[in-house]
């Protein structure tokens, strides 16, 4: 996890692993914290048991994009 925006603690990157053809191109998600406090994600990448803890502390997720 990686934050953008260290000023309002609102926009997150989450980076996986992502292989094509035996190429390694990696794959990225971009979490944006809504004034509501709820949760925006963009391009969402695979839910693993540690990717939901740390939404989960992030808030609640309302849009996937």
């Amino acid at each position: 996890m990686r934050e953008l925006d260290e000023r309002d603690h609102g926009l997150w990157t989450f980076h996986q692993p992502l292989s094509v053809l035996g190429a390694e191109i990696g794959c990225r998600m971009t979490v944006v914290r809504l004034t509501s406090g709820e949760l925006l994600l963009h391009s969402p990448i695979r839910l693993t048991p540690d990717l939901k803890r740390r939404l989960d502390e992030l808030g609640r997720v309302r849009h996937v994009l």
